[in-house]
């Protein structure tokens, strides 16, 4: 029979079984995350956040020996143009994205190996579009390093929502942001960012009636929300029944001891 998650930690302290067992991370994270629309909420906001997040430190450059530069540069050019835009870079995106891998793939290598491709798909997504709008950014300044591939980004920054025809283009708009403060290729994913993060404090005060899990637990929270999303997911679409049963065991054993 397997044994239940222990229930959620006392507020300021991490969960019960440490940073590294699945087992506590998913116990502490569900124990703020039951009612069905805030569930639904995260599952939408959580992917935005951390996409338009690598999006923001896409833009954060890491230090790359030359040769090394070099010799991925080369490998990345032989390759067709839209696997070739959505290629990680040497950036503080790239870091952070490894770090979540690494992180899932020391919490349970099955499950770890699965959720990795979804990090990886938003990693993939985050340099897609940063690769885009940057081109794009580029081309709108005449230079000539900003010609190609610019798809998104120009959709997004030209006609789209620079031009004063789209509804978006007042969200958009130096009247929002400020001239200057936020440049005009990272004001949609500032936007979606900060509406992920309200959308989330909306659902935990009116339908979950619990503050959120970053603020007994940040790190953790952070960690784990990722995580969460994707195993609800799979759950969803009646994946890995084992892990399922032992959850709801879990969730069943940490209401009783509420009760009590």
């Amino acid at each position: 029979m397997a044994s239940a998650p222990p229930p959620p930690s006392r507020a300021g302290a991490p969960p019960h079984g440490g940073f590294l067992s699945l087992d506590a991370q998913l116990a502490n994270y569900r124990a703020y995350h039951r009612h069905p629309v805030n569930v639904a909420i995260h599952a939408v906001c959580v992917p935005a956040i951390f996409i338009t997040s690598l999006i923001f430190l896409g833009g954060i450059r890491l230090p790359v020996p030359p040769a090394l530069s070099a010799a991925a540069a080369s490998v990345v050019a032989a390759l067709p143009p839209t696997i070739r835009m959505m290629m990680p870079s040497p950036t503080a995106a790239t870091a952070v994205a490894a770090a979540y891998i690494i992180y899932y793939l020391s919490l349970d290598a099955r499950i770890g190996s699965a959720a990795s491709l979804y990090v990886l798909a938003m990693a993939a997504a985050a340099q897609a579009y940063r690769t885009t709008a940057d081109a794009a950014s580029a081309a709108a300044a005449g230079s000539a390093d900003g010609v190609h591939g610019a798809g998104l980004g120009s959709a997004l920054m030209g006609s789209g929502c620079g031009n004063g025809d789209a509804p978006c283009v007042w969200l958009l708009s130096d009247a929002v942001w400020g001239h200057g403060l936020v440049p005009p290729v990272l004001r949609l994913p500032a936007a979606v960012w900060t509406a992920g993060w309200v959308a989330q404090f909306v659902g935990h005060g009116a339908f979950e009636g619990r503050r959120p899990a970053l603020v007994d637990g940040f790190i953790d929270a952070i960690s784990t929300a990722p995580l969460f999303v994707f195993i609800e997911g799979v759950l969803g679409l009646g994946g890995w029944s084992a892990l399922r049963h032992k959850l709801e065991a879990g969730d069943a054993a940490a209401a009783g001891v509420k009760n009590q």
